[in-house]
């Protein structure tokens, strides 16, 4: 089953100069037949008819099948049925030809599609294979407009002015659904808001190498709800653990201990075995690309650079940002400061950074109040504390 508009949408690059009457274009039919000359119909198909047969017909107020119709019928026929008028003299052989095409083209697409999902093993595979597909460059944002995936010969530099047009266009966007956008520059889009669980996420193909037919759309919409299942696996690689094999078992107990009000006592004697104690003080340091992608190549950087240039950190990802847990003395916070900003200056990373804090209690809040600077951090020359916003 196709939407009315999608194979509307087709015919039309076909017959350019030819419209019609859609009352009903969101809803669907499925694979054409001759129209019968007995009156009767079947329901939610594509019919193939004369403009004759149409006038002579008693049908009436029919909201399920499609009739592409030889020829303009009366204006009756217009005002009750959906009707896409093709030129007179077309022959119906040609018209059921292109319109079967059309629906074996997509059969075959969508059945790629349902492999390929089941094959590869991420987010980022998936966007590859369907970006083939599609002829068009693919791209997966996240609430924050990180660009976090993207179709392999995609162009960064082009699309990422595009972003904020992206998100200005569809930010009263349905969940789940579908929208085609303009951009500043003239291409065209297509925009799939995805939710899943607690995420939002806009998945985008844009016009770069070929206009989008309403056969992308068919796909498209597909594909958006195979991303959706693959997110909601947890199959982007983005926030999913990002370990050096120094830290792997550390890495593990900090994200336990994001999760939990207070630390249990098996956390406590992980982290107790990679040297880390109780009565030590941890810092709590968000860090974010200026740049507004995400990636996991992205994400994977920024975790061993900040490991590389700060004592005693462990740094991982989660959903919106890198996290860096540092083992250190409130005397040191200053000195942490300047490191973070020397960086800032040399990789465009901006930070947020909870204060030093005694041990493991009130883990989870001291993430979110890394999280929250990190959000005012654009407006503190990319470095600020809690501690200073609060004040």
């Amino acid at each position: 089953m196709i939407r009315k508009e999608f194979i509307v949408n087709e015919l039309k690059y076909r017959y350019p100069e030819i419209a019609g009457t859609i009352h009903h274009p969101t809803l669907q039919v499925g694979r054409p037949l001759i129209f019968e000359n007995d009156g009767r119909y079947s329901g939610a198909h594509v019919i193939v008819c004369t403009a004759d047969e149409l006038n002579r017909s008693r049908l009436t107020h029919l909201d399920e099948p499609l009739f592409l119709c030889i020829g303009m019928p009366n204006q009756q026929v217009l005002d009750i049925l959906d009707v896409f008028v093709l030129p007179d003299g077309e022959h119906v052989s040609i018209i059921l030809n292109f319109v079967q095409r059309l629906f074996d083209r997509l059969d075959e697409w969508l059945l790629e599609l349902k492999l390929s999902a089941e094959s590869v093993e991420n987010v980022d595979e998936f966007l590859v294979v369907v970006a083939e597909m599609i002829q068009n460059p693919i791209f997966l944002i996240d609430e924050l407009n990180h660009l976090v995936a993207q179709s392999d010969f995609s162009d960064i530099a082009s699309v990422m002015p595009n972003i904020s047009d992206i998100m200005h266009d569809a930010n009263n966007q349905a969940q789940n659904s579908i929208i085609r956008v303009s951009f500043s520059s003239g291409e065209d889009a297509l925009v799939s808001h995805i939710t899943t669980g607690d995420r939002q996420f806009k998945l985008v193909v844009i016009a770069k190498e070929r206009p989008l037919y309403g056969s992308d759309e068919v796909v498209f919409e597909a594909f958006s709800a195979h991303i959706r299942l693959m997110l909601s696996e947890q199959k982007l690689y983005t926030g999913i653990k990002i370990r050096t094999n120094h830290n792997s078992s550390l890495e593990e107990a900090l994200r336990t201990l994001l999760l939990q009000k207070q630390p249990d006592q098996t956390t406590l004697d992980q982290i107790r075995q990679s040297g880390w104690h109780e009565e030590d003080s941890y810092a709590i340091i968000a860090a974010d690309s200026n740049n507004g992608v995400l990636r996991s190549v992205e994400v994977e950087s920024i975790c061993l650079l900040l490991e590389s240039r700060l004592s005693d950190c462990c740094a991982f990802a989660t959903e919106a940002a890198v996290i860096a847990v540092v083992k250190m003395k409130y005397s040191e916070t200053e000195a942490l400061q300047g490191k973070l900003r020397l960086i800032n200056e040399e990789e465009n990373i901006r930070f947020g950074i909870c204060d030093t804090f005694p041990g493991f209690r009130f883990f989870s809040q001291r993430y979110r109040q890394s999280k929250y600077a990190l959000i005012h951090s654009d407006d503190n020359e990319g470095v600020i504390c809690f501690s200073h916003l609060a004040e």
